[in-house]
């Protein structure tokens, strides 16, 4: 049984960000989309068009001394797809452990609105502040 369209392209875009290949991601992007990053800190807030985006993505990996992802799961459907992953990161003296939770709104193969939600979102507050 052939992977969901929806499957492939989330698969997609997870490789092209953890690639850091600001090209591809771009390529996945819709002009009006919306990535939302939960949470009250420095990284924290709403992100609109794909330039908006690709620069908070890019923040991310720059406020981190390190920074490691682990896809862990993907769930579809015709509307779009949830991604599930684990993240490590280490900042001067600081620690983050945590699932989060990726929430993909999909439309004629372009990413429209992306919403991320941390498990811990009091650790990540903490840890990204």
């Amino acid at each position: 049984m052939p992977d969901h369209p929806n499957s492939e392209f989330a698969t997609a875009l997870w490789d092209a960000v953890a690639q850091g290949d600001s090209g591809a991601v771009r390529g996945l992007l819709a002009d009006e989309v919306v990535w939302h990053a939960g949470g009250r800190h420095a990284l924290s807030g709403e992100f609109k068009g794909p330039d908006a985006v690709l620069d908070y993505l890019a923040r991310v990996g720059e406020r981190a001394d390190e920074l490691s992802t682990e896809l862990t799961d993907i769930f579809v459907n015709d509307r779009g797809a949830v991604v599930i992953y684990r993240l490590s990161a280490r900042r001067e003296l600081k620690r983050l452990e945590t699932e989060l939770f990726l929430e993909l709104e999909i439309r004629e193969g372009k990413l429209v609105r992306a919403r991320s939600v941390s498990v811990d979102q009091v650790a990540s507050n903490e840890f990204w502040s």
